[in-house]
């Protein structure tokens, strides 16, 4: 019986570049299963499940021949029907071959974006009169990667990467003023947390958003954040401070947890003293950054639905019909693509820094 249009279109399909070339035809039968795992903060990843075993000669196919190999560039892609997107760009690093008693050998081909190549071996060097964005945009250059980077307010008379990993360096940067590292199709993209973004996508509870668990918690919440150092040449302490006030974005909601906790329990500030400040400037920035870091812990939840590409690592969805408390908009920090036999699903983390 012939599928209808409509009918085609709901059909989960994923495809796979391999060095810019499709997949084998031969080779795509054997594929069991698809997924690729994205992060804000840190390399994506994949896995394709590949049968091993030709039971017509009975002896194995894939495994040795070369199409799975170690440093073959591949890209992934998902979608249904003919409409597919483009989820990942990365490079095969591993092999994983499960050879069971009843079932048939497995690959398991495994990889990273490229953004793994930053972490390959350690550097000792310095920097000199820099903001944090030019530094990224010169180890893009080390790395023979373009760059999308947003530039950074503070300009540092000397940073040090001290028996670091460029990635390491990197994200050690990016955390003290709240940006995000990531690798996405060969361009090194460092930018501000991307969380006060308007929404991609809304998700309906018991329609296209099959389970939620969500954790909304005081314990950690704070309303103000010091840190402090020494001006060494001026023999003067340098305090940096972030209120409420110097929240990026209170993403549609109603009431910041900061001040939800404020107003159960009291005032309550964090002091931070171990981190190394050379400018009042330098100070105030890395307090907003970990006020907004903090307050984005506030609710942090679990969520599954019907397989969509448009959720990924760094955007905003909406979440509707989870009552007023935990409806609305949230930030995704992790979002995991699967295909296989039952179908394609999307699983992701999130988080919120308000209550609707």
């Amino acid at each position: 019986m012939a599928i209808k249009d409509e009918q085609l279109e709901l059909i989960p399909d994923w495809s796979i570049e391999l060095d810019g070339r499709a997949l084998e035809p031969e080779v795509v039968p054997d594929v069991l299963s698809v997924e690729v795992e994205q992060h804000v903060n840190g390399p994506d990843t994949f896995e394709v499940a590949v049968n091993i075993w030709d039971t017509d000669v009975q002896d194995y196919k894939w495994i040795d021949d070369g199409t799975f190999a170690e440093g073959r560039e591949i890209r992934i892609t998902m979608g249904y029907g003919e409409e597919h997107t483009d989820l990942i760009v990365g490079e095969i690093v591993a092999a994983q071959a499960d050879f069971g008693d009843t079932d048939s050998p497995v690959l398991r081909v495994q990889g990273y974006d490229k953004l793994h190549r930053l972490r390959r071996g350690r550097k000792t060097r310095t920097f000199a009169d820099v903001k944090d964005s030019e530094a990224a945009e010169l180890i893009a250059q080390d790395l023979q990667l373009s760059a999308q980077i947003e530039e950074s307010e503070v300009v540092h008379a000397y940073l040090v990467q001290h028996n670091q990993s460029d990635i390491d360096f990197l994200a050690e940067r990016a955390r003290r003023i709240h940006f995000e590292l990531d690798v996405v199709d060969g361009v090194l993209i460092f930018r501000p947390s991307a969380h006060a973004d308007g929404k991609t996508v809304t998700l309906t509870y018991r329609r296209d958003l099959r389970k939620f668990e969500a954790r909304l918690s005081t314990l950690a919440q704070v309303d103000k954040v010091s840190v402090r150092g020494w001006n060494p040449q001026a023999k003067e302490a340098i305090v940096g401070l972030a209120t409420e006030s110097d929240v990026t974005t209170n993403m549609a909601g109603n009431t910041l947890g900061a001040a939800i906790t404020k107003e159960a329990f009291g005032e309550s500030e964090m002091i931070v003293v171990d981190q190394v400040v050379f400018s009042q400037t330098e100070a105030d920035q890395m307090a907003r950054a970990l006020l907004n870091e903090i307050c984005m812990r506030f609710i942090e939840a679990e969520g599954e639905t019907l397989g969509n590409p448009a959720i990924r690592a760094g955007e905003v969805v909406e979440l509707d019909k989870l009552g007023t408390r935990f409806s609305g908009l949230y930030y995704v920090t992790r979002a995991q693509h699967i295909v296989d036999d039952q179908g394609y699903v999307t699983r992701f983390s999130c988080q919120r820094n308000a209550a609707s």
